[in-house]
């Protein structure tokens, strides 16, 4: 059979039996690669394919491998890999995926495929620091999937894209995405479960962090403002004296940082640069910062006026938070305000406590009390 017509009828064979990955593969033009891939790819824009590799597919397996690139798109993996190594991106996106269309029996998973139930339920970024985790154990590197890569987008003289324009490539496929659930709806399908949490995700009005992580320590309201500290920010844009917010203080703040694998340096180096932008401005009488993954690894003082430097955090096992809560009422310390920097994924919630708790977190969005933000 001519290789474009082998693709075109897979395609259709999508839209009839799993809809709504057809309905997104429908949005993305299948070229032929010109020495891109070996196998088939995406970059978000299209699916590339070389012939030799699709010739060489039964048409479930053609079907399964078109169902996983549209997958890639749909959650956007050609754009959130970040600084991470490209290679072990691939893999973490692959094994985050291919579960989902396992589970879903879509097609037939081809030869070389990655699947491992134990990543079920997993993000990209989970799965991508567990291998990294794993790979500085053993000094050794996974093996990739031999074919279905995602790659990012670039312009057409190979640039990389913007930030305006990764932005826009986003918001695009975000339309499409809810478009293509609403087609399946209308035609009284029903959406995998993980498809369902991805549009119920994009429909959620999106929150600065940041802002409700100042808003939670130090309420809204200033206590007035003063020209004895420039607002760094406005001086450093535009040059401008402007005054800061000048604060009596806002009390003691409890700081439990997650140290597990799950968490990455780069996520970790982000949340702690706003905790003490956050602690400076709001000149609060102490921090007490306390790292933990299994157990509390080292406990950081600061008092009033203190920098909050990079913390060299140690851990990376699994995930408890109990020993957090429990190190605080054995030390007896004062809480106004506490605040955990996790993933979410705990088994060990305690009874809620007394003081008022805010999660940032990085993967799940729900916990038995307290207040939660991701962190994007």
């Amino acid at each position: 059979m001519d290789t474009e017509l082998k693709i075109a009828r897979s395609r259709t064979q999508a839209l009839i039996r799993a809809p709504f990955y057809g309905a997104v593969l429908m949005g993305l033009p299948s070229e032929k690669a010109t020495g891109q891939t070996d196998t088939m790819a995406t970059d978000g824009k299209r699916v590339l394919y070389e012939s030799v590799f699709v010739d060489g597919l039964t048409e479930d397996e053609l079907l399964f491998v078109n169902c996983h690139e549209a997958l890639h798109v749909a959650f956007c993996h050609h754009l959130r890999r970040g600084e991470r190594d490209a290679k072990l991106w691939n893999i973490a996106t692959d094994y985050a995926i291919n579960i989902l269309l396992s589970d879903a029996s879509i097609g037939h998973m081809p030869a070389g495929g990655l699947l491992n139930p134990d990543y079920r339920d997993m993000s990209a970024e989970r799965i991508y620091d567990l291998l990294r985790q794993e790979q500085e154990q053993s000094g050794t590197s996974p093996e990739p999937c031999p074919w279905g890569e995602v790659t990012e987008p670039t312009n057409d003289d190979g640039s990389p894209l913007s930030a305006e324009q990764v932005e826009a490539m986003e918001a695009d496929i975000s339309q499409r995405i809810i478009a293509a659930a609403d087609r399946v709806r209308e035609a009284g399908g029903d959406l995998p479960n993980a498809i369902s949490d991805l549009i119920e995700e994009l429909m959620t009005p999106k929150v600065d962090w940041c802002d409700v992580l100042r808003r939670f320590a130090g309420g809204e309201q200033p206590d007035g403002v003063t020209y004895q500290r420039v607002n760094r920010k406005h001086f450093h844009h535009g040059r401008m004296i402007m005054p800061s917010i000048d604060r009596i203080g806002c009390g003691n703040i409890v700081v439990g940082i997650d140290s597990s694998a799950s968490l990455s340096q780069s996520e970790l180096t982000q949340f702690v640069s706003e905790l003490n932008a956050v602690t400076e401005e709001l000149s609060p009488e102490s921090v007490t910062v306390i790292v933990c993954d299994t157990r509390v690894r080292e406990v950081h003082h600061f008092g009033q006026g203190d920098i909050i430097d990079a913390l060299d955090v140690k851990g990376r096992g699994g995930t408890r938070v109990a020993p957090v809560f429990e190190y605080i009422d054995e030390h007896g310390l004062d809480v106004d305000s506490f605040i955990y920097f996790t993933d979410l994924h705990v088994h060990d919630f305690p009874a809620p406590p007394s003081f008022p708790t805010l999660w940032v977190s990085t993967g799940k969005d729900d916990a038995p009390f307290g207040e939660v933000v991701k962190l994007d």
